[in-house]
């Protein structure tokens, strides 16, 4: 038996919740039909590895009652304590895992948002205080 550990985070504060439902009320008004805003979903990118963003955009068809068996089209972090080290461009380094083509991480300290985009395998990164356009939209 393989063991496969589990890493179970302390429940954000109040500034982290406010800023992620804060951008999913943004993004959900912006977003295609085709495509599906969710809150933390599980994203199993390969099988054991399951990942949960703060919030993620993926094709509908993508998707399954259970979870979305391929990487998002973009997967968003809220930056708190707890996860400023752990980020899901860090757990995407395997390459068996298929990488997310967008990737934002928010920190509602500044407040910023560093929107990547994967080139050639590496995310490059710009940050803004603007509003960034959805992917796909």
């Amino acid at each position: 038996m393989r063991f496969i550990p589990l890493i179970v985070s302390p429940a954000p504060k109040t500034q982290h919740q406010r800023a992620v439902m804060r951008l999913g009320v943004l993004l959900f008004t912006s977003c295609p039909d085709d495509l599906e805003l969710l809150p933390p979903f599980d994203v199993a990118l390969a099988p054991d590895t399951v990942i949960q963003p703060d919030l993620i955009i993926a094709r509908t068809a993508d998707l399954t009652d259970h979870d979305l068996p391929t990487a998002p089209l973009l997967a968003i972090e809220v930056l708190s304590p707890s996860t400023r080290g752990s980020i899901f461009c860090s757990r995407t380094s395997d390459s068996r895992v298929p990488a997310c083509p967008h990737y934002w991480t928010v920190d509602p300290d500044t407040p910023a948002i560093t929107a990547r985009t994967l080139v050639d395998g590496q995310y490059d990164g710009r940050r803004s205080r603007r509003r960034p356009t959805v992917p796909g939209h």
